[in-house]
């Protein structure tokens, strides 16, 4: 049952019950008998569906948003709340994406200036709905400019990468497997984490586990990420 379903069940189960104690009261007020006890039952279904009738029209006249529309809002408001470093650039979508960036400084993130250096941090499918309905796959990015900035690039190998891959992905399996949607895996593929979440979107709770995903990831990058001396 979705948030308005559970709204609409508690307002009218109100209506109804005030209905009933009217029509019980009412009862009582007028003598208790066969035409009193039927009036008063009559009132009630009369009440009730009402009631009913009332709320199916208003939710059939209210507007429904669509899913992109509630997803795409969900993950706008991560990146504002998270802007101090987290930065949308569509360029980087290559029509097939939705990506976001990362400042690779995390020096930067107490200068809130969209015109720092970024690296791609992370990328999930494109916001249509048939991308989310059942296995997606999200991938976060581990850039040399967050991490190992200032190791020179000839003195950097995989083991580098491999040793905070690990971490991040026993990061996700601990604080996320046992959720109903859980992530079914979480691999590296050189220096980029990928995450599986086995059941889609479908829901506000699987929208949730998204964001929890990307909070604990975030997380993880501010923690292990290397602050340049200036």
């Amino acid at each position: 049952m979705d948030r308005n379903d559970f709204i609409e069940k508690i307002i009218g189960g109100a209506f109804a019950v005030v209905a009933v104690v009217a029509a019980t009261a009412e009862v009582f007020i007028n003598g208790i008998s066969t035409a009193t006890v039927v009036a008063g039952i009559k009132d009630v279904f009369g009440t009730l569906a009402v009631v009913v009738l009332f709320f199916a029209v208003v939710k059939d006249r209210m507007p429904k948003r669509k899913f992109e529309e509630r997803l795409m809002s969900a993950l706008e408001t991560w990146t504002n709340e998270n802007s101090n470093m987290i930065i949308r650039k569509p360029e980087n979508d290559i029509g097939k994406y939705y990506s976001l960036d990362m400042k690779t400084d995390v020096a930067d993130f107490y200068n809130n200036s969209v015109h720092k250096k970024t690296g791609l941090f992370v990328r999930l499918p494109a916001i249509k709905r048939e991308n989310y309905t059942q296995k997606v796959t999200v991938e976060f990015y581990m850039n040399k400019g967050t991490f190992f900035g200032d190791v020179p690039k000839e003195n950097l190998t995989a083991d580098n990468y491999k040793i905070l891959c690990d971490r991040f992905c026993g990061l996700i399996k601990g604080k996320h497997e046992i959720v109903e949607n859980a992530i079914s895996e979480a691999t590296k593929d050189g220096a980029t984490i990928i995450v599986t979440l086995k059941r889609g979107i479908n829901t506000r709770t699987d929208m949730d586990s998204l964001i929890d995903v990307l909070n604990s990831m975030y997380t993880a990058y501010l923690v292990s990420a290397r602050i340049k001396n200036k």
